[in-house]
């Protein structure tokens, strides 16, 4: 079965531009609250990040006025590290001999004994001399093996041995 309507073409138009323009207005009913929202929020948030901004730049004025009241200072500090850069290029390094000495007397082995024990240091470096006594050729060579784990000590030698 099928509808016929009677109504003229002219009315149909109009009802269906109606219903055409109902539609468009509950669209726009429904959109625009959304529409105004949304600009809130980013007008809302503009502010709140104005607000922001403002406070770190006063923090940011703060600062600089502290940093400017204190520059003397920074001043003072550079003048102090190139007198004592300047310092420890008069003075030179200076080994730790107690750690030294001690590791030294640790790393002895009981066959060999010192009798003799010198040191020479200039700049960043020195020489040990030392002279002592071993039952054998082995226990010298053994002496010489326990050197070698010192950090401290390179080029570890025997001149002579007899």
């Amino acid at each position: 079965m099928k509808y016929i309507s009677l109504l003229p073409p002219e009315i149909k138009q109009r009802r269906l531009a109606e219903r055409k323009q109902g539609k468009l207005l509950v669209l726009l009913a429904v959109s625009l609250p959304v529409v105004l929202a949304v600009y809130l929020f980013f007008l809302v948030s503009t502010l709140m990040l104005q607000n922001d901004l403002t406070a770190l730049q006063d923090e940011r004025r703060f600062i600089e006025n502290q940093s400017a009241a204190l520059e003397e200072y920074a001043l003072l500090f550079d003048e102090m590290t190139a007198g004592e850069l300047l310092l420890v290029q008069a003075m030179g390094t200076v080994p730790p001999w107690d750690l030294l000495m001690r590791d030294l007397g640790t790393t002895m082995p009981p066959v060999a004994w010192l009798s003799d024990l010198s040191f020479g240091y200039e700049g960043e470096g020195g020489i040990i001399n030392m002279r002592g006594w071993a039952h054998n050729h082995s226990a010298a060579a053994s002496m010489l093996d326990h050197l070698h784990t010192l950090e401290w000590l390179s080029d570890i030698r025997i001149t002579t041995s007899t």
